[in-house]
């Protein structure tokens, strides 16, 4: 632009939209420029700035950002959970009407924030993490509509966030096994149930046809909670209400007579 807005053969209204097109661009900074300028703000400012900022749209790119850090090491992550992130997460999954996008990211980052690491698993239940995320799950799992992916994706995040917050961590895993066993226990049976030839065709059972794209979100969902149960069941005993029969692997319904299971 900066050529064109120098020749000589330019009539003077072209020159200025020329001028006005340089004088816009030279506020965009270069992805390296905003790089730099998030290193200097530091996590704490970062942080302090997501705390003072009402606009969804730019919380998530702290979030984002704090979620990069956060993947970086066991030194960035007790560094952001210091610094307050649980508690922001917490206020975010606890809103009755968050932005999808935004969820996602807090979910994100509490993802990774408890991958592989005990102490902020032990922050994570401690401020009641554990029973949130179920309660999240269960309201979003139960509002999931034919060719919403929005809710499903948040589910997932959730579930995600599970995995890496109660695995190897016996305390997380006890919370689990009491206030989340019903949600992954319906969630692991629509994921069986998926998983036949009627229905993974697209065909949910008296509802119709479901999307493509929310089929495969179900069945993800589903494998999700599967693994849960896999990783509670050294802290749970399955038993059937019916017969009493203790199960010798995860499932939604009795090895010995096929009635409903429940925890013991």
């Amino acid at each position: 632009f900066n050529s064109i807005y120098s020749s000589s053969t330019l009539s003077e209204v072209t020159k200025k939209h020329c001028k006005r097109v340089m004088d816009n661009l030279a506020d965009i900074c270069y992805s390296h420029e905003i790089s730099k300028k998030k290193k200097s703000i530091g996590i704490y400012g970062m942080i302090e700035i997501f705390a003072n900022q009402k606009d969804p749209s730019q919380q998530k790119l702290i979030l984002d950002w704090l979620s990069e850090e956060a993947w970086k090491g066991p030194e960035q992550q007790e560094e952001i959970a210091n610094f307050g992130a649980l508690d922001i997460i917490h206020n975010v999954i606890c809103e009755e009407e968050a932005n999808f996008q935004l969820l996602n990211s807090a979910l994100w980052l509490m993802q990774n924030l408890a991958y592989s690491n005990t102490v902020n698993k032990d922050r994570i239940g401690q401020l009641g993490g554990i029973e949130k995320l179920f309660k999240l799950t269960k309201r979003y799992s139960q509002s999931c509509t034919h060719d919403n992916l929005e809710k499903y994706t948040v589910v997932e995040s959730a579930l995600a966030a599970l995995v890496n917050s109660i695995i190897d961590h016996p305390k997380n895993n006890k919370r689990t096994v009491v206030c989340g066993l019903d949600v992954l226990l319906d969630l692991a049976e629509s994921y069986i149930e998926d998983k036949k030839p009627e229905i993974s065709k697209g065909i949910e059972r008296n509802k119709g046809i479901r999307s493509v794209e929310c089929q495969k979100a179900g069945f993800e969902n589903g494998h999700l909670a599967t693994l849960l149960l896999e990783i509670i069941k050294p802290y749970s005993v399955l038993v059937c209400i019916n017969c009493s029969y203790e199960q010798k692997s995860i499932g939604i319904s009795c090895q010995n007579c096929g009635h409903t299971i429940e925890c013991k």
